[in-house]
């Protein structure tokens, strides 16, 4: 299973709300994408393109998951491509420190 994600911070100006964008893969096939407007305002492109990371994580388990209730052999990892790599980097270091509560919450699901 392959994912892409990205979120666009400056998408929406009249609310200022970014737009989170998902694309999953299967053996090089779409099988699902996923663009919605997010639900809260941010001011930094880290934490839009972080809760784009979450939501994308949820997803990826709900599929898994759901291949396994269908009897499909799931082999191998997923691979995860995003736009900014310092939320990718950030989630691969578990002593990093975590400033805000909300964030914290977020950080434990990616």
């Amino acid at each position: 299973m392959t994912s892409f994600f990205d979120a666009n911070l400056y998408h929406d100006l009249v609310s200022d709300k970014a737009v989170t964008g998902i694309l999953h893969l299967f053996n090089q096939t779409p099988i699902h994408w996923f663009s919605k407007l997010q639900s809260s305002v941010k001011s930094a492109t880290f934490s839009s393109e972080h809760i784009a990371a979450r939501t994308r994580i949820e997803q990826i388990i709900d599929a898994l998951v759901t291949l396994r209730y269908l009897g499909a052999p799931i082999n191998g990892r997923s691979m995860v491509f995003g736009g900014n790599e310092s939320v990718i980097n950030s989630a691969a270091i578990p002593h990093s420190k975590v400033h805000k509560r909300w964030f914290g919450l977020s950080y434990h699901r990616v």
